[in-house]
């Protein structure tokens, strides 16, 4: 007998619905603005941070208040680029990347990044694009004619890299595991990196940083408090499955940590997060 699908289960699945790809290209005709490309570890690894406005609160969404930064990540893979986690950039911003090398594929990890997708895919449509199991692909995806393939830690685009998925969830998100330097963390929704001090920032809305600072999303490394939310509204325990899966990330080999939200952590990467998630969770992590 399947157990009914209560409200708060119900918003959560629609909330992770994506706008349709007719809805997609128009919704995001226009790109959100962003920075220009940053270097994290030069020739292999850069990140542009920019803003996605949030489709919540009705007319403050409409009138842009809700907006939040939002981080994608560039890799040199060989002679080629991977893009993971990208969102739709202006003009410039494209051409900063084919600078770079001709773009191989595009990585999804989360089906929470990704509602302007298709503008990403038509404006790179040589490219493949690489989903994480589970992800449902928005009405009309085909109409795009691109090659989409799903990956799984036996299966990746990236020579060297590493995916593990988080535990328990009830949607997949992947965290890679980059193999540049002493190594890349690289997530989206479940690791956060929100500036602690500061509401607002050039990317996020006073509107969101106020929100935000309540409810406990900002420092190094955070695991996004909706994310540890969502555990309990499917009638599960988060320490039953975080604590150890964030003990497993930390005993991999990485120093630097990029996430889907905020800047690249560079400097004490590991130790920060490590600090941050045993003051969240009041266990050794």
């Amino acid at each position: 007998m399947t157990a009914e699908v209560t409200s708060e289960q119900q918003q959560l699945h629609d909330f992770l619905k994506n706008p349709s790809v007719e809805q997609a290209l128009e919704r995001y005709s226009k790109a959100y603005d962003h920075d220009p490309i940053e270097v994290v570890i030069p020739d292999k690894l850069w990140v542009i941070q920019g803003r996605f406005h949030m489709m919540i609160m009705g007319s403050l969404s409409k009138a842009g208040f809700t907006y939040v930064t939002r981080t994608m990540v560039i890799a040199k893979d060989g002679d080629q680029i991977v893009l993971i986690n990208p969102f739709h950039l202006s003009e410039d911003g494209y051409k900063q990347i084919e600078a770079l090398g001709s773009v191989k594929c595009l990585l999804r990890t989360s089906p929470n990044h990704g509602g302007d997708a298709p503008a990403v895919v038509k404006r790179f449509p040589q490219a493949e694009y690489w989903i994480v199991d589970g992800i449902t692909l928005p009405d009309g995806w085909t109409t795009l004619g691109v090659t989409t393939k799903t990956m799984s830690p036996a299966n990746l685009p990236i020579e060297g890299a590493e995916l593990l998925l988080v535990p328990g969830l009830f949607y997949t998100e992947g965290v890679l595991i980059l193999p540049y330097g002493e190594g890349v963390l690289v997530t989206v929704d479940i690791l956060q990196n929100h500036n602690k001090g500061a509401c607002a920032t050039k990317h996020n809305s006073y509107l969101m940083g106020v929100f935000m600072k309540a409810g406990g999303f900002q420092g190094k490394g955070r695991a996004g408090p909706a994310m540890v939310k969502s555990y309990s509204q499917f009638g599960k325990d988060p320490m039953d499955f975080l604590p150890a899966f964030f003990r497993i990330l930390l005993e991999k080999r990485w120093s630097i940590f990029i996430s889907g939200h905020g800047p690249a952590l560079v400097d004490n990467a590991k130790e920060s997060v490590r600090a941050t998630l045993t003051e969240q969770f009041k266990v050794d992590i």
